[in-house]
């Protein structure tokens, strides 16, 4: 399943969204739809285990915080 996370400076998630089902490739217009990033927040990307959208809301956000943490870090990311 793709998330997309918002982190804040600290590298907390302060928002999420996923997809269950991949938007179809067509030509078909469709609006942009995803997290709102505001400045100086980190729009992070990632490949989670279909599972998590069956976890409560406290364990999702415990496991997209660690997943973000590895992202950033191996994206090289500075965080203030």
């Amino acid at each position: 399943m793709r998330t997309l996370v918002v982190v804040d400076k600290e590298g907390k998630v302060v928002s999420a969204i996923y997809r269950r089902r991949p938007v179809a490739d067509d030509d078909t217009l469709r609006p942009e739809m995803g997290p709102v990033v505001p400045e100086g927040h980190t729009l992070v990307e990632l490949g989670v285990p279909d599972e998590y959208a069956e976890y409560s809301v406290e364990h999702i956000v415990e496991r997209l915080n660690a997943d973000a943490q590895v992202r950033l870090r191996d994206a090289g990311q500075k965080r203030k």
